[in-house]
């Protein structure tokens, strides 16, 4: 165990796997415990960026850096830490920061799950609504390198789920070694499919009916609100899924978005609009199972290009074959390298984007609705901003998605988008405790 001074803050160093003291580890109000594998040498700018980020962030109680070591390639940043997040894959990492007090609260490691205690820890921290927040830096020169397995990954995930009295429901993750959860529902609540038409103003009704027949969710707790522009040829003949449409002659795009949820009959409402081809997964389950916590606005589902490009992840245009540009990449025109490969993550911020989203109808109901004179491709969007300021949070998840051949029509015009990015980088810089990239104050 290894001891660093720099102002009012003390890092103590705890090697993993952990082998408990005969004294407990500092817990003072100044006190901050560095787990790390053997053999890490810390940064000394460390120091310096956690009294900063002390400072600015006094609601947090996990610090965490950007994986790899100071040399490796241009870092990625990364969405807000989450439970459902930490299961897909460890995004945290090690060397992790906690406060001494926070972990005494928590009560302390378990040195019993040897490298994966740093995993539990997190788990327990995150679910009992602690913060974590990542820093902009390396945090250590060296370090050995540090990967959980696969089977220690699920050990934890289960007795960490079993300790919370088993709401999830997990199983194998998109990728190898990776986990996801979906909500253990103790009934099934009914759910309401709106349905628009797509940017033209066309689509047909039967394919979506025929998709969500193959869908997990039961038919008897479906219904499907459609708008009454769409052709229903064929729709009749799917049979599983009642349906019924809504007209929206004479409205703006708003008002067609209000006029099909407020017809909907149930709280749980799922946006899957015509042209949207769903994929083979249960995507109701995966998207309802987020979007039925109180806490949460939205929860959005990966939109994908017929050639297979993720169409919402807020990645500029790449050559033909690749990802295309989207409303989110023509907004933030983030650089490549700026987003993370693995685990199909997404900024907060490109997630309500997606046209494929599950929300709550008193959510809705709690922001008025989608407002007039919004640009269609940022209707969500915006709502989105909007619930975040009733501290509603907005998640994503990669096991609900859909395909379109309308990756153009997503696409919006420079003005349109500056309108747009304004109105959220006023929002975005108010709410430090939901957007990890707020600036800190810079490294001295």
């Amino acid at each position: 165990m290894g001891v660093m001074w720099s102002g009012r803050v003390r890092l103590i160093t705890v090697s993993l796997p952990y082998r408990p003291r005969a004294t407990p580890l500092p817990s003072g109000p100044d006190d901050f415990i560095v787990l790390a594998t053997p053999l890490t040498f810390l940064r000394r700018r460390l120091k310096r960026m956690l009294r900063d980020a002390v400072a600015a962030r006094p609601d947090a109680e996990l610090f965490f850096g950007f994986p790899g070591l100071r040399f490796t390639p241009a870092p990625a940043a990364q969405p807000g830490a989450s439970v459902l997040r930490l299961a897909a894959y460890d995004g945290i990492g090690l060397p992790l920061v906690i406060r001494g007090a926070a972990l005494a609260a928590l009560g302390g490691i378990r040195p019993e799950l040897g490298t994966g205690a740093a995993y539990e820890l997190c788990l327990r921290a995150l679910s009992c609504g602690l913060v974590a927040q990542q820093l902009p830096v390396h945090f250590a020169h060296l370090t050995l390198p540090f990967r959980l397995d696969a089977p220690m990954r699920r050990t934890v995930v289960e007795q960490w789920n079993a300790t919370a009295g088993g709401p999830w429901r997990i199983a194998d993750g998109a990728r190898p070694g990776t986990l996801q959860l979906r909500r253990a529902f103790t009934q099934i609540p009914p759910v309401s499919v709106i349905v628009g038409a797509g940017p033209d103003g066309h689509g047909r009704l039967a394919p979506v009916l025929e998709a969500l027949a193959r869908d997990g969710w039961p038919a008897g707790h479906l219904e499907v609100v459609a708008d009454a522009r769409l052709d229903t040829s064929g729709a009749s003949a799917t049979g599983a899924v009642p349906w019924r449409t809504v007209e929206t002659a004479g409205l703006d795009a708003p008002g067609r978005r209000n006029a099909l949820w407020r017809a909907a009959a149930h709280e749980h409402l799922v946006f899957l609009d015509a042209g949207l081809t769903p994929g083979p997964t249960d995507l109701i389950d995966a998207l309802i199972g987020l979007a039925a916590d109180p806490t949460v606005g939205m929860a959005g589902g990966r939109v994908l290009g017929e050639s297979g490009g993720r169409a919402n992840d807020g990645r500029p245009g790449t050559p033909a074959g690749r990802d295309r540009p989207d409303a989110a990449a023509s907004l933030f025109g983030f650089a490549p390298e700026s987003w993370p490969e693995r685990g199909f993550i997404h900024r907060e911020y490109a997630v309500p984007i997606s046209p494929l989203v599950a929300t709550r109808r008193s959510a809705l109901a709690a922001i008025g609705g989608f407002a007039a004179s919004v640009p269609a491709p940022f209707l969500l969007a915006e709502a989105a901003l909007r619930m975040r300021l009733l501290g509603l949070s907005m998640v994503v998840t990669p096991f609900a998605w859909a395909t379109t051949g309308q990756m153009d029509g997503q696409l919006v015009s420079a003005a349109e988008a500056e309108g747009f990015l304004r109105r959220w980088g006023a929002v975005r810089d108010a709410d430090r405790q939901t957007f990890p990239d707020t600036p800190l104050s810079p490294p001295r």
